[in-house]
């Protein structure tokens, strides 16, 4: 019986060594630790389009630096901020915060204040592999009949855009 507790014992004591170095596979193993990134997309778009359709100018907001080497394991979540003059959306406007990988994308539409978007996985596209993310501000509204009139007047509502991103790196 001594050898069976001892036995029992010393596969406890190397189960719990090996977990506690990560060599026991579960799904905190393949995140690392917590990251945040921060874009301040400033007030200039990185695209401009005008829909043939409705009229209205499209001002498309993008930093193509965003995380690459995300953990797929755990949702991400990524926080989009207008920072609106008025704190309140100009007549006729909207805005949405895209976030799109691999042939996915989610989209929403944003208010004056923070917007949370959460919920956001990337295992099914990535299965296991580290995932990236594209992280976008699109604001549309009534053209006011040319592409400077449309720049001056967005910079008349809007001061600011930015987006936070939350994760956990990839080992």
């Amino acid at each position: 019986m001594n050898k069976l507790c001892l036995l029992s014992l010393i596969t406890v004591s190397l189960l719990f060594l090996f977990s506690g170095c990560g060599l026991v596979s579960g799904s905190d193993s393949l995140c690392g630790v917590d990251k945040y990134w921060r874009s301040n997309l400033g007030t200039e778009p990185s695209y401009e389009s005008l829909d043939a359709l409705t009229g209205n100018r499209i001002f498309q907001f993008e930093d193509l630096s965003t995380p690459e080497n995300i953990c797929t394991e755990e949702h991400v979540k990524a926080v989009f901020n207008l920072g609106l003059r008025d704190n309140k959306m100009p007549d006729g406007a909207k805005a949405y915060g895209k976030a799109y990988w691999n042939f996915f994308e989610k989209m929403m539409e944003l208010g004056p204040f923070d917007t949370h978007m959460e919920g956001i996985g990337l295992k099914q596209a990535f299965k296991g592999e580290p995932g990236w993310i594209g992280l976008q501000i699109i604001f549309e509204f009534p053209t006011q009949g040319s592409l400077e009139k449309d720049k001056e007047w967005f910079h008349e509502h809007v001061k600011s855009c930015s987006i936070e991103f939350i994760y956990k790196e990839s080992l």
